[in-house]
């Protein structure tokens, strides 16, 4: 786990020539999620997708990008924020055209599915089975008259659904009814945004 945690603040030095927006954005990331590889982690890929869903597709990128190239080590903790970046990572490749950028991406989150003991791989595959069918997919948001608790929630769903979408979309998760959800949802967390500030919202609150 050290070489893991010494990857992931490597990682984010990578940020040191960030614009002086994006730099802004990091410095006011809770003091408390820096103290961990798994809250650097968590706390920069959520911007990351906070980014995207405002249409900052360069800041989405320059996040995930060096977060991508971390190995997995087998922690789930931190893998579940790397793979969310290489999910991030081949949407943006795919919308550029760069097909061989997304193949990179997906063969090094499949490869971290296929890594591990039998049994590990086992779970592994049950988990992504149960997920690619949407069967852990929460919807509660509808409902939540918090804004901050909408938000995050909200994020939550939309990250789910880029990844249902890069691993090849499911018989229930088609790629136009992802697509649909995604512009109805990051409508909504835009609005949110507007009303809130993006500084009242996770990943800072």
């Amino acid at each position: 786990m050290p070489d893991h945690i010494m990857n992931a603040f490597e990682a984010l030095g990578l940020f040191s020539n960030a614009d002086k927006k994006l730099a802004q954005h990091l410095e006011k990331l809770p003091a408390k999620q820096k103290r961990t590889a798994k809250g650097v982690l968590e706390s920069s890929v959520k911007l990351a997708y906070v980014l995207f869903a405002m249409g900052d597709t360069r800041a989405a990128s320059e996040l995930v990008e060096p977060i991508s190239q971390i190995p997995s080590a087998n922690s789930y903790d931190c893998w579940t924020w790397i793979e969310a970046a290489l999910v991030m990572k081949g949407r943006l490749a795919i919308a550029q055209g760069h097909n061989e950028e997304y193949d990179e991406a997906f063969r090094a989150a499949v490869a971290a599915l296929k890594s591990g003991s039998e049994l590990q791989m086992k779970v592994k595959a049950n988990v992504h089975e149960r997920f690619m069918d949407g069967q852990t997919l929460d919807t509660a948001f509808e409902d939540e008259e918090n804004f901050v608790d909408e938000f995050e929630m909200r994020l939550s769903y939309i990250t789910a659904l880029m990844k249902i979408e890069f691993f090849g979309c499911s018989e229930t998760w088609t790629g136009s009814r992802i697509e649909s959800e995604l512009l109805s949802n990051i409508a909504r967390m835009n609005d949110i945004i507007v009303a809130k500030g993006i500084y009242k919202l996770a990943p800072y609150k």
